[in-house]
């Protein structure tokens, strides 16, 4: 019951956020902690946003300059963040922008849709199967509990939906005129492959990480493959699943006997294989000593002991049991510019467009009126637990 409890207060400051500048009777009593403009800054959006940010501090992903004193330094940033949001909220409002006939019939499809949602999920209390009344009545009741009609809680919703496209509206036009060009993109090429070279040759560690979270840094593979890898394939027999009946030992010594009779590593991983990465790896998996703590430890010391096209015997690893065969090189290489064209331009036109954002952002700050109250926030506290 907490955990509702506590979910709806968050959803209320979540979309209390941008729906309390549009002056709804849910938030007539909350306090101003600063303005941006015309727009109020309300206790509800700033303790939302502090919410989020204590959040993803407690999971490492903020690094502050005083991390003795957290609270301190978050409750800046919150109003940072929350003057960053609010901008072009204010702008909007300032310049007349509005939505079409068609975007606001999409506001209240969506406020319909985030309604249902949340009387969905209160099943997980009164039960699955529970009628629509019933689940009405009850999420009301919890709103009641809270100190908000369902009525408040509707407008705030549409407030904040109807915001955020106007939000989003000015900050297409602050990037309608970015665009990424020939001559930009391939100084970004020429730059990143000489870094790379740099880099990935002292350090071939952080070519293999840059394989794994490149889709979230930049959209672009690495440019540059340093020599030093090896490729290792592997016939994956996976551990049974809860309640599957498997004789892995009986398939593991099935395999072995075809590989002492001298049959093809390849066909029989073919036939055997249960590992899914097989297929984004068709050459096998890269491998050096200086990336063994990224694979399974067992995997990892029987691949660094493997001659040239040897084959391991059974590894027991948590995955389930494996062969291993060392197939070669990896050789040193480069992909050529016309072959990341198209990754090139994602990524240099969705830079042009934030440094566009960034720079409108700014332009506003110095047009904008920005006060804030710190004293006002001073005994805010969260409690993400």
């Amino acid at each position: 019951m907490q955990k509702l409890i506590r979910a709806i207060a968050l959803v209320l400051l979540a979309v209390m956020a941008l729906g309390a500048v549009a002056g709804c009777s849910a938030v007539n009593a909350n306090p101003v902690v600063g303005k941006v403009g015309d727009v109020d800054l309300t206790l509800a959006s700033y303790t939302s946003v502090l919410d989020g940010l204590k959040q993803y501090y407690d999971y490492g992903a903020i690094e502050l300059k005083d991390p003795d004193h957290p609270m301190e330094e978050l409750k800046q940033k919150a109003f940072d963040d929350l003057i960053d949001a609010m901008i072009p909220v204010a702008i909007a409002k300032r310049d007349g922008v509005t939505l079409t006939a068609e975007e606001e019939t999409a506001v209240t499809e969506e406020v319909e849709q985030q309604i249902q949602t949340s009387l969905d999920q209160t099943t997980q209390y009164i039960g699955e199967g529970a009628s629509e009344e019933a689940k009405t009545s009850y999420f009301k009741k919890q709103l009641r509990n809270s100190g908000y009609t369902f009525e408040q809680y509707k407008e705030a919703v549409s407030n904040d939906l109807r915001n955020q496209k106007l939000a989003e509206k000015v900050k297409a036009q602050a990037q309608a005129s970015a665009e990424a060009t020939e001559e930009v993109m391939r100084l970004w090429y020429d730059e990143e492959l000489k870094y790379e070279k740099e880099n990935y040759t002292k350090d071939i560690a952080s070519h293999f990480s840059m394989l794994k979270y490149y889709p979230y840094i930049t959209g672009v593979p690495p440019i540059y493959c340093p020599p030093g890898y090896i490729y290792i394939k592997q016939i994956l027999i996976m551990n049974p699943e809860e309640g599957e009946e498997k004789d892995v030992d009986a398939i593991v010594a099935e395999v072995q006997k075809k590989l002492d009779a001298g049959e093809d590593f390849d066909a029989l991983l073919a036939e055997y294989n249960e590992d899914e990465g097989a297929a984004a790896n068709p050459n096998g998996y890269l491998y050096n000593d200086a990336v063994a703590s990224e694979y399974d430890s067992a995997f990892s010391e029987a691949a660094s002991k493997l001659k040239e096209g040897e084959i391991s015997g059974p590894v027991v690893t948590q995955f389930g049991t494996c062969f291993l065969k060392r197939d070669g090189v990896r050789e040193e290489a480069e992909i050529p510019y016309e072959v990341l064209e198209e990754q090139i331009r994602e990524y240099t036109l969705k830079t042009a467009q934030e440094d566009a954002y960034t720079a409108a952002l700014e332009k506003w700050r110095g047009e904008l009126e920005i006060v804030t109250y710190p004293q006002r926030v001073a005994n805010v506290t969260v409690n993400n637990g």
